[in-house]
């Protein structure tokens, strides 16, 4: 029943992106040809091959006619029910198609007219950036001009920019063409019963204007017996009808008798207007001439595009008002013809931009102005109140971006969740999200100068330590999107060496991705930065607080003084001042101070106002309750009941900052904090040179942990995967089920500091993160990434591709709450993204896009995944690599019909005969043919029976 099954409504909401016409389907009319659907994958070129034998073949070897260009598609994804991109910084666009293109035929030239919507309009597009593929655009033009072209006046190539919701003169209305390229014969075939070779189907519902158009791809001609050419003529109607009409009314103004004298290809076109919408409409072409059975003569005439016109917008107007839209008509020529390549350009955001003690809107690239339009801008269905947004941080966060030159550029083109988004922001000018009282803050990863808070045993409940990485890797390479060519993805190293420069010795790689960074100086350093991270923050100091946590928040830097931290040799309370006339003199605490001979002490001190003062001590030589100032202090400088951390000066306090802070019952929670390392912050400097840790322990003095000298000590700490709690390991801790090197299943970790391996005490055995999120069912997985996805396979069917993977690993970080499968379709193409919550994944064909496609064109198709677990943490690598698997084809067939196998059996005067196809899809039919041969004379003038 026609060239189009149904016609969907646009631009429904927003919060669903542009919903966009569906697929084409058609079926067959009785009595009529049927209008295969797998022409609509090869269009005008397709036919070409098709006809190319017989009369036609013999014609051209006479004489060669002139050809015209034709254009049917563009490679610009058409997304259906989308999300409108958003635009962060400096990127580079390649517009989502908001309806299917469709062509226009003026004279004989063909144009593609096309529909983006490249985002919202807060954006500027750079117009020297205009292009298909990588060809400019102007190299389609007609006067090399990108002015004219988007003033309208380059008679080849148009450009519409639609930016405040004004309707585009190119596609005003919604069109939907069925492109048919199919020969309008007399007969079906070559008897003389032949059914009639009309072409028939159902317009698009609600048209109001249709538009039709044949071509004549040899010309019309005939060519006599001297070699001379003589006019040709064909009567083709064109007529269309109201479903249940009675009878065909012919296209007006159409001339159904066609006279040429030409062997050039040329089109026709015709047009109904003025339709009732409320009524479905059929589309007929139909070739009263008989079809051409001479070598000699050119006739064959093809319906190429059938057009149905609604008189509506295609995107709605009150959507139009907040997007970007473009319209584009390219002339058909020998650069442009068949499918076109992507049409992109660069644009820039235009954003809320801090300047000057101001906000202003400007086109900016401040990863500062990205996070606050993220938070506010209308691309937020849901934006935050500016009441719940600290500006103060926001303001800090784009003052030190502006400084370090950090830029935020990336195109949003899928779905992301609110809390990720604002992260890899963040991320990308070396800052993490926080909420502080309520309020949504940036923590900026720079040097300080306040510190917070003192902590030792006196004001906390317990503190512990856990190893973040134990290996350095020699390289580290982080994958990003490059400017510098041409937006392409690209890799920059760097090495575990003095200036981050290979030389020649790395033996293990670790890889990484950076979102929204498109430099590869920015990438580098970035890169330089997580080494000095992993050299100096190897580890997590996890302190558990009651009241005192009130005093922290995320990003704060704390002091923290205890033997378990290996820093400060005592931790006491001030319980009285020693005064006399010149002020105070020392103090008396609660325990004993240890010295030593040879040593320079102090004191770290918070007073009972939060204020942190540091004092020089004298050393008397030996251990007492009480001690000495250097100098003389005021009488207020300390009070009773002032928190005291006591050791050797520069070493009295292990200087952290504050990572999370997970609330608990009773007003208690738990920091995770990792070294300050303020020596990390010079990394931007071309000549920094990535430093050595500094542990910051005491050495000298007595320590309730037993440790002196403790610079010629190490740390060991050995792992158990036991479920119960084992004995503590003994010996070198590499024996009873304990080993030193860490496992995704170990439960157990013990600890000793000592002089060697073989010496000292294990610690009674902790818990790890798996043991404790195992039987909270939460805790520190939550923020481990999920495993890389293994075994991931894709195999070419029918209807589309089956994607597989391996079940995941144990583990909570393992447990999965979607996947998501990225395709590719193309060397030159970019990763579409698809998510899906269950254990395998099908993409199916989209026929108006992805057409029927060979096992020959599915051969660069690649396919990846990657992991999201139930806390929103993604797998770190693809499955299948950054290139993708490839598709299989092994069991994949064909769309192009083979030679039947015909098998025939008599019985009495009965002929059964069978004919049955060889696999290949869509097959509809058989046709069988006959030839009876009379039988031959009987022998010896016997009669005949």
């Amino acid at each position: 029943m026609g060239f189009f099954e149904f016609w969907q409504d646009f631009g429904k909401t927003l919060s669903q992106g542009l919903a966009i016409v569906a697929g084409t389907v058609l079926m067959v009319v009785p009595g009529a040809q049927l209008l295969g659907v797998g022409l609509l994958a090869y269009g005008v070129n397709g036919i070409i091959t098709t006809i190319a034998n017989g009369t036609a073949e013999k014609a051209r070897e006479q004489e060669a006619g002139s050809k015209l260009s034709s254009v049917r598609g563009s490679k610009n994804r058409l997304n259906q029910s989308g999300y409108v991109p958003v635009l962060f910084g400096r990127h580079l666009a390649t517009p989502d198609l908001a309806m299917p293109p469709f062509t226009e035929i003026v004279g004989d030239d063909m144009f593609l007219c096309q529909l983006f919507v490249a985002g919202y309009n807060d954006m500027d597009i750079e117009r020297a950036t205009f292009k298909l593929g990588e060809t400019p655009l102007t190299e389609f033009s007609k006067t090399k001009n990108i002015d004219q072209i988007i003033a309208g006046t380059d008679p080849f190539v148009r450009l519409e920019i639609l930016a405040d919701g004004e309707a585009s003169q190119i596609c005003p209305a919604c069109v939907h063409e069925a492109q048919v390229n199919t020969e309008v014969r007399n007969k079906a075939g070559k008897d003389d019963d032949a059914g009639t070779g009309d072409i028939v189907g159902n317009a698009a519902p609600k048209a109001e204007k249709i538009l039709a158009d044949v071509f004549f791809q040899n010309g019309l001609v005939h060519y006599n017996d001297k070699g001379g050419k003589d006019n040709a003529t064909v009567e083709l109607l064109l007529q269309y009808k109201a479903e249940g009409a009675s009878g065909w009314t012919d296209f007006p103004g159409w001339n159904k008798t066609i006279t040429r004298n030409t062997p050039d290809m040329f089109r026709l076109t015709a047009a109904a207007s003025g339709l009732d919408p409320a009524k479905q409409y059929l589309v007929r072409a139909a070739r009263n001439t008989p079809d051409a059975t001479s070598a000699n003569t050119r006739d064959a005439v093809h319906l190429g595009s059938v057009r149905s016109i609604r008189s509506e917008r295609p995107i709605r107007s009150d959507a139009a008002q907040r997007l970007m839209v473009l319209a584009l008509r390219v002339k058909a020529s020998k650069l442009a013809s068949g499918v076109i390549d992507s049409f992109n350009f660069v644009a820039q955001a235009k954003m809320s931009d801090y300047f000057e003690g101001g906000w202003s809107t400007r086109l900016t690239r401040n990863p500062a102005s990205a996070l606050l339009y993220a938070l506010t801008g209308q691309a937020n269905p849901a934006p935050v109140d500016a009441a719940d947004i600290d500006m103060t941080s926001i303001e800090e966060f784009h003052d030190f971006c502006r400084e370090k030159g950090f830029r935020c550029d990336a195109l949003l083109a899928g779905k992301e969740r609110f809390a990720d988004l604002l992260g890899m922001i963040a991320t990308s000018g070396r800052a993490e999200i926080a909420r502080r009282k309520g309020k949504f803050a940036v923590v900026v990863d720079k040097e300080r100068s306040d510190t917070a808070n003192l902590f030792s045993p006196r004001n906390t409940i317990s503190y512990a330590q856990q190893i973040m990485k134990m290996d350095v890797p020699d390289e580290i390479s982080c994958s990003f999107t490059d400017e510098t060519t041409g937006w392409q993805l690209n890799a920059r190293s760097a090495f575990n060496t003095a200036d981050g420069l290979p030389d020649g010795t790395a033996k293990t790689k670790q890889t990484s991705s950076l979102w929204g960074v498109t430099d590869p100086d920015t990438v580098f350093k970035f890169v330089r930065y997580m080494y000095a991270c992993i050299k100096n923050r190897p580890l997590l100091h996890i302190i558990k607080l009651d009241l005192e946590c009130l005093t922290c928040k995320k990003g704060d830097l704390i002091e923290y003084a205890g033997d378990a931290a290996l820093t400060g040799t005592a931790y006491a309370r001030v319980k009285k001042l020693i005064l006399d006339e010149g002020g105070a003199l020392g103090l008396i605490s609660d325990t004993v101070f240890p010295m030593e001979e040879g040593e320079s002490y102090g004191i770290r001190c918070r007073r009972q106002n939060g204020v942190l003062v540091t004092l020089r001590v004298k050393n008397e030589g030996k251990s007492e309750r009480f001690l000495y100032f250097q100098d003389a202090q005021s009488e207020y400088v300390l009070a009773e009941g002032d928190l005291v951390a006591f050791g050797v000066m520069g070493k009295i306090t292990r200087q952290l900052l504050v990572r999370e802070i997970a609330a608990e019952d009773g007003l208690r929670a738990t920091l995770t904090c990792v070294d300050y390392s303020p020596e990390i912050y010079a990394v931007d400097d071309p000549s920094y040179v990535v430093p050595p840790f500094d542990n910051k322990i005491t050495s000298g003095g007595t320590v309730d942990s037993g440790i002196a000298l403790a610079e010629e000590w190490q740390t060991w700490t050995t792992f158990s995967e036991q479920k119960d709690k084992p004995d503590a390991p003994e010996g070198a801790g590499n024996s009873g089920g304990w080993h030193r090197d860490r496992t995704p299943q170990s439960r157990w970790l013990s600890v000793k500091t000592a002089s060697s391996v073989n010496r000292g005490t294990w610690s009674e055995p902790e818990r790890t993160a798996l043991e404790i999120a195992e039987d909270m069912d939460t805790g520190s997985f939550a923020s481990e990434n999920p495993d890389t996805i293994i075994g991931l396979t894709a195999a070419a069917q029918r209807d589309g591709i089956a994607v597989s993977w391996l079940p995941p690993g144990p583990g909570l970080h393992n447990r999965m709450e979607r996947v998501v499968v990225e395709v590719l379709k193309s060397e030159f193409g970019y990763w579409e993204m698809y998510y899906t919550a269950d254990a395998s994944f099908f993409y199916a064909f989209s026929r108006e896009t992805d057409g029927y496609p060979e096992a020959s064109n599915l051969a660069a198709w690649r396919i990846r995944a990657k992991g999201i677990n139930i806390f929103g943490r993604v797998s770190l690598e693809w499955g299948g690599g950054d290139g993708g698997v490839p598709v299989s084809t092994a069991g994949y067939g064909t769309w192009f019909p083979d030679i039947p196998v015909l098998s025939s059996a008599t019985a009495g005067r009965t002929v059964n005969m069978a004919a049955s196809p060889q696999g290949w899809y869509g097959a509809g039919g058989i046709e069988v043919q006959i030839r009876k041969v009379p039988a031959p004379a009987a022998e010896n003038g016997a009669k005949n029976g």
